[in-house]
C-alpha cells in the first residue's frame, strides 16, 4: 500500500489517495496474475496520509476475506504455480 498526494488547486490543503495490492506472501505483485491491484475511487481523498493507509488496508482485508462487493482473491488463489 502506497498513500499519494493527489493533485490539487495550488492553494489547496493536501489530500492523499492510495494504491494497493494483495498476493500471496513471496509474489512478485507486478507479475501479471500474481496480485489483485485496487486503488483511491476518483472522488477519494483523505486528510492524511494515514487515513489513506488506514483505509487501504480495511479495504485489503475485505479482498482477502471476501466480503469486497467488487473485488476478489480468486484470480490469483486459483493461479497455479510451478
Amino acid at each position: 500500500m502506497l498513500p499519494q498526494l493527489k493533485p490539487a488547486p495550488e492553494h489547496a490543503p493536501p489530500r492523499f489517495v492510495y494504491i494497493g495490492h494483495v498476493c500471496r506472501h513471496g509474489a512478485n505483485a507486478d507479475s501479471l496474475g500474481e496480485a489483485v491491484h485496487f486503488h483511491a475511487d476518483g472522488d477519494d481523498a483523505y486528510k492524511s496520509a494515514e487515513e489513506a493507509v488506514d483505509d487501504v488496508r480495511h479495504i485489503g482485508k475485505s479482498i482477502i476475506n471476501s466480503t469486497h462487493p467488487d473485488l476478489s482473491v480468486l484470480p490469483i488463489v486459483s493461479h497455479r504455480h510451478h
